[in-house]
């Protein structure tokens, strides 16, 4: 899932200088959140009940552990090994994302300037 983190930072320009990096952080976090969104759509679309409580379980276990400081990637990181039981189910999310973020550039560079 590194690619994602790499295709969040170069579609946004996040971290190069365009912006403060209090603001850059703040993109950053807003779009991470949006991913975690679509990953949660993405898996209740792919796996049954028991699985996603699983998913659930391991997830409470880790944000209780990190705390507010819970990131991205690390949560990223957690879903992605639990669901390599899975065949292909990793490949998908990652590309789903991919394109998820692809889409929220779109947005943001089609919208009118005022």
């Amino acid at each position: 899932m590194q690619l994602l983190e790499q295709r969040i930072n170069q579609s946004f320009r996040l971290f190069t200088g365009l912006r403060s990096e209090e603001a850059d952080y703040e993109l950053h976090t807003a779009i991470c959140e949006r991913c975690l969104v679509e990953a949660a759509r993405f898996l209740e679309e792919e796996l049954d009940a028991t699985a996603l409580q699983e998913i659930e379980q391991m997830l409470s276990a880790t944000l209780l552990v990190e705390g507010d400081s819970a990131h991205f990637p690390i949560i990223l990181k957690e879903i992605g090994s639990h669901i390599q039981k899975y065949p292909d189910l990793g490949f998908r999310l990652e590309h789903r994302l991919l394109g998820f973020v692809d889409g929220l550039t779109a947005s943001v560079v089609l919208q009118p300037t005022p």
